[in-house]
């Protein structure tokens, strides 16, 4: 199915849905590509914040090839990550074949999975750089954070990763859901979204290196984990909800190192370049130098005309 009939039935919305973006053409033995909306939206996450992350690289003294490279290897490290974590933790691919494991199209991402692949990530392109791991992700964190508020619009095209029935106002419906339940989706991109903004001032602000990170780990973990117990597609481990399991993990382990980094006591500053700019210098003194220079000079000639008198005698 490409589309769905998607209603807010307590506010009266109703409307199509499709989860095709749009449909490229068939060139000779290459075959037309649907391209769908989650697609679009993920790329929309992604580009927009490394934009924002490149406009700010030199408020904050990070080298826009090192903020290039971290998101590739991220966003690479992000993917593998996320599948894998879905593959290990979802029980679907058991005697299935690698094709059917590595076939994202098809499904399957877990975005705690990706957010452990781009941290792993970041910390071996921070050792390669040799550069503080700490001032780069409390530098790019935030447009994690903001990517994950575009990207779960993505579900909602999908119409995937909703919660129980509700009888709520914003209640959603559709041929996925059956009857009118928690748009989870969207109360996570609004924690996502709300996130990013804190996360932005805490930046902006004089700070205990790490405390960007962890301000992200523990309000995700807490947050998400509130959201996951009201889902319906939540993996399961040994009848626990992982994702709130990693939520708790992330959140203790985000407060102990906030902690270890308080005592250690790292202060994160940024001050921008002060560019001396030439000082002009009064008229008088500059005249009585010109004039200093001017008489020095004759002198040094004169000395040069005696010297000569003296050579020749």
């Amino acid at each position: 199915m490409e589309k769905w009939n998607v209603e807010f039935p307590n506010m009266g919305i109703h409307f199509e849905l499709s989860k095709v973006a749009f449909q490229t053409p068939a060139l000779g033995p290459i075959p037309s590509i649907i391209i769908y909306w989650y697609a679009v939206i993920i790329g929309l996450g992604i580009v927009l914040g490394l934009i924002l992350a490149l406009r700010a690289a030199n408020k904050y003294f990070i080298s826009k090839d090192l903020i290039f490279d971290t998101v590739l290897f991220g966003l690479i490290a992000g993917i593998v990550g996320a599948r894998a974590y879905y593959v290990i933790f979802s029980g679907e691919f058991v005697n299935k074949s690698f094709f059917d494991i590595i076939n994202i199209r098809s499904g399957g991402l877990a975005i705690y999975g990706g957010v452990i692949g781009a941290l792993i990530s970041t910390m071996i392109i921070a050792k390669i750089n040799k550069v503080s791991f700490l001032k780069l992700i409390d530098f790019l964190i935030p447009y994690l954070a903001l990517g994950q508020a575009i990207g779960r619009w993505g579900n909602f095209f999908n119409q995937e990763a909703f919660g129980s029935p509700t009888n709520l106002p914003w209640a959603m419906k559709s041929e996925a859901t059956l009857a009118a339940v928690h748009p989870t989706f969207l109360y996570e991109s609004l924690l996502c979204l709300a996130l990013f903004f804190l996360l932005i001032w805490i930046r902006r602000n004089p700070h205990i290196r790490g405390m960007v990170l962890a301000t992200y780990l523990s309000v995700y973990g807490v947050g998400r984990a509130m959201i996951e117990s009201l889902r319906t597609d939540s993996l399961m481990f040994y009848g626990f909800r992982v994702s709130q399991l990693l939520g708790l993990l992330f959140t203790v382990g985000a407060l102990v190192g906030f902690i270890y980094l308080y005592k250690k006591g790292v202060t994160e500053v940024y001050e921008p370049i002060a560019i001396p700019e030439p000082v002009a210098e009064p008229e008088a003194e500059s005249e009585a130098k010109s004039e200093a220079k001017s008489e020095a000079k004759s002198e040094a000639d004169a000395d040069a005309d005696d010297g000569s008198k003296e050579e020749k005698e």
